[in-house]
């Protein structure tokens, strides 16, 4: 054997690639079947993302399993028929140690078994060496089986806390309550995060906010929740969220988001995206901009700000408001109920020089754009990494092309054009339509450009 392959980075490569084919489940089992040298690399690519214990169960004796046969769904539901013994975990064990994430990623057994239950709590009564995966960085919590307060406790032997590093879950209202009151305590390296409580209706916000905001590592937190109250006037534990990088929730109140936002410490914030289900007050839009404002290190930190709603009425300032973001990369501003015109388009493509994606759209508001054609200049000056283009335009009129713009569309066919998807929401019928294509051609001459007409489907210029 070549000498190269005894280098276990040269091997994990190997296996990468080899783990992206349509074969990669039985290519990299022949792999690890073939020498000592490959058996552990190509076992740790192989196993060390499960989206179910369905493939760990499955390495167990056949004569400890049960199958039912079912009617619909997957062809069967798996179950033990007795609990394992230390000998029958010698082998699982193994691969157990090599799994470090559960996602819900999809496996080739996912299709044909389900696991029972009961399979959960007999794999961590029966390990005969606790956590079940030690080495588990990622979890997803709905890739296990049974959601009762049981599973919830059972987790501190499924995997050693003090290596967890993303978390996931869904959980109903004992579950949730017990586990985020929990975290800082049990999981204090949780970095990313991720929170629904949609099932679990009023609950008091304040008594979750404040352990995750005591979690010293956390650098992504996204939180969806359907309803919300507060017993308490603030939320205002100190130095609230000192890591935080990304941010994202979806909820109807904005209160419990001021709430949120008043607790963070972070000088990091980075990437803001925010979802409200219902209607928005815009006094407490106002607020919410102050806010974000008012934090000097933000203005230099912030990359990404993504706003949707049901309904509001955002004005021009509002928008200008955020110009002192002057490294922001994406605004996506969704039924905020923003009309855009020319002049506003201009102040953003000056304020924010290192624009990739600029998204402003009103999809179930019949709001009249006075932006035209021409808003799109600026883009072209201003923005040289502008990437995606979504706006509501009036199209009536097609400005005549700069010629200046010719000699340099012609260069750049000779090589690779970065794709700008030009998205534009027509408010008017076109008129001339092969006017359109040459001016917006000729605006962006280094570019290939899409047009999303009103289905949403992208057609090509060319």
């Amino acid at each position: 054997m070549h000498r190269c392959l005894e280098i276990t980075e040269i091997l994990l490569e190997v296996f990468e690639l080899v783990f992206t084919s349509e074969s990669c489940y039985p290519d990299l089992t022949c792999l690890a079947r073939t020498c000592q040298s490959f058996h552990r690399p190509a076992l740790d690519v192989l196993w060390r993302e499960q989206s179910s214990f369905i493939p760990l169960v499955m390495c167990f004796p056949r004569k400890l399993l049960k199958f039912k046969v079912n009617k619909g769904g997957p062809a069967f539901t798996v179950k033990f028929a007795k609990a394992p013994s230390a000998r029958d975990w010698e082998r699982p064990s193994v691969y157990a140690k090599c799994i470090r994430m559960m996602t819900n990623s999809g496996h080739p057994y996912t299709r044909k078994y389900e696991l029972h239950a009961s399979v959960l709590q007999t794999l961590l009564e029966s390990c005969p060496s606790t956590p079940l995966l030690p080495n588990l960085r990622h979890l997803n919590y709905n890739t296990l089986i049974g959601t009762s307060k049981a599973s919830v406790a059972s987790l501190f032997t499924l995997f050693s806390p003090n290596l967890l590093q993303y978390l996931d879950f869904s959980l109903g209202s004992d579950d949730s309550h017990e586990l985020l009151t929990q975290l800082p305590n049990c999981y204090p390296q949780i970095e990313f995060l991720r929170v629904s409580l949609l099932d679990r209706p009023y609950l008091n916000i304040a008594e979750y906010i404040s352990p995750l905001a005591s979690l010293r590592h956390l650098k992504s937190l996204d939180f969806t929740l359907a309803d919300s109250y507060f017993r308490s006037s603030s939320i205002n534990p100190p130095n609230g969220f000192p890591s935080l990088v990304n941010l994202t929730v979806s909820c109807r109140s904005i209160i419990m988001v001021l709430h949120i936002f008043k607790a963070i410490q972070s000088t990091q914030l980075r990437d803001l995206e925010l979802y409200f289900f219902d209607d928005v007050d815009i006094a407490n839009i106002r607020e919410f901009l102050a806010i974000i404002a008012s934090r000097p290190a933000w203005r230099q930190s912030m990359r990404s700000i993504s706003l949707g709603m049901n309904i509001c009425s955002m004005t021009a300032n509002d928008v200008r408001g955020l110009s002192i973001f002057y490294h922001l990369r994406r605004l996506d501003l969704h039924n905020t109920g923003l009309v855009l015109d020319d002049h506003l388009l201009d102040d953003m493509a000056k304020a924010w020089p290192m624009l990739e994606k600029l998204s402003i759209t009103n999809s179930h508001l019949r709001i009249p754009s006075k932006a035209t054609l021409n808003g799109l200049v600026p883009f072209s000056k201003h923005c040289p990494h502008i990437a995606t283009l979504r706006l509501q335009l009036n199209a009536t009129k097609v400005p005549a092309p700069d010629n200046s713009t010719d000699a340099s569309r012609d260069e750049s066919r000779e090589g690779d054009r970065t794709v700008v998807l030009l998205c534009i929401q027509a408010t008017s019928d076109i008129s001339d339509p092969p006017s359109l294509m040459s001016f917006l051609l000729n605006l962006f001459p280094r570019n290939t450009l899409f047009f999303t007409n009103q289905c949403g489907g992208r057609v090509p210029f060319f």
